[in-house]
């Protein structure tokens, strides 16, 4: 008998905005931005051969700015510190959202593309 060969292991890249987003005021700039934790885990295995692929933020339905991600070795964590100038994230509605999503054009083949996308919502009261 002939054993089954174990196909490899894939990719599970996890989206997680652990905090509110926040403005700040940015000294360098002279402007508010808006502030947001991102965090990306990779539970699975290496990701290749993509140097990089997209998140894409979108700001109560309107797309906001796209980041260049550098994807986070097999069994890692990372974390990053969006900071963006609030014309990009204006909301009028005193309920606003924002949705993050990692590889949106699904360069990466995964075990779960499920868990690609977080969104947080937040009264701006």
């Amino acid at each position: 008998m002939t054993p089954t060969p174990t196909p490899p292991s894939l990719p599970d890249l996890t989206l997680q905005l652990p905090n509110p987003p926040r403005e700040s005021w940015n000294n360098q700039n002279s402007r508010w931005q808006l502030e947001l934790d991102i965090v990306v885990i990779n539970s699975g295995a290496r990701v290749g051969p993509f140097d990089s692929f997209d998140i894409m933020l979108v700001f109560s339905g309107r797309p906001a700015d796209v980041i260049r991600f550098t994807p986070p070795l097999a069994g890692s964590i990372w974390y990053y510190l969006y900071q963006g100038g609030l014309s990009s994230f204006s909301c009028y509605s005193p309920e606003c959202a924002i949705k993050v999503t990692i590889d949106p054009a699904n360069q990466i083949t995964e075990s779960d593309e499920s868990n690609n996308t977080a969104e947080y919502r937040y009264n701006k009261n």
